[in-house]
Order: C-alpha cells, then sequence, then structure tokens
C-alpha cells in the first residue's frame, strides 16, 4: 500500500456489507505506510452514521467528512489523515 489511497468504498450504509468494508479499512489504516485514506461513495448522511469503530480511530487520524446528499444518494466521502504526519507535496517540473 502507498501513503496516500483511495478507495471507491460503495455504501457503508447496508449492514450486512458493512463489516467486512470495516474490516478492510482497518487493515488499510493499519499500515503503517498508510498516511491518508479517502473513501468515496460512502453514502452515509451525517457524522453519526460512520460506523463507531471508525469514529473511534480520531485518537490516530483526522477525519473530515463530506456527507452524501439526496440528489445523489451514491456520494458521500470520508478522509482519514495521521495525525502527527509530516506530509509534502512536490511540485513537478
Amino acid at each position: 500500500m502507498g501513503e496516500i489511497v483511495h478507495l471507491n468504498i460503495r455504501g457503508l450504509k447496508t449492514e450486512s456489507l458493512r463489516q467486512n468494508k470495516i474490516l478492510l479499512i482497518k487493515k488499510i489504516l493499519d499500515n503503517h505506510y498508510t498516511k491518508i485514506l479517502s473513501l468515496q461513495e460512502t453514502r452515509l448522511k451525517t457524522f453519526s452514521d460512520i460506523p463507531k469503530s471508525l469514529r473511534d480511530l480520531s485518537h490516530i487520524y483526522n477525519i473530515s467528512f463530506c456527507e452524501a446528499n439526496d440528489s445523489d444518494p451514491g456520494s458521500g466521502i470520508l478522509v482519514f489523515v495521521k495525525k502527527k504526519q509530516k506530509i509534502s507535496f512536490q511540485k513537478k517540473n
């Protein structure tokens, strides 16, 4: 895995599929190389919809959330950024 990981999670609301997706997310976050994890299509509408086991990682990660909207129910973004991590971007010439 790289330092920046992007994943189309295709929903975290469906109870029957949620647990396997949470295990995958945690596996990615447990990788010591991962500094940023971006999840798209979460389909979550409020911060409290984020599974508690992921919200509980807030002591390790800053968590940013953009809710799904009614006009595009497949939307929603969840981003985890490792705390105390220096992130630098290099401009390519």
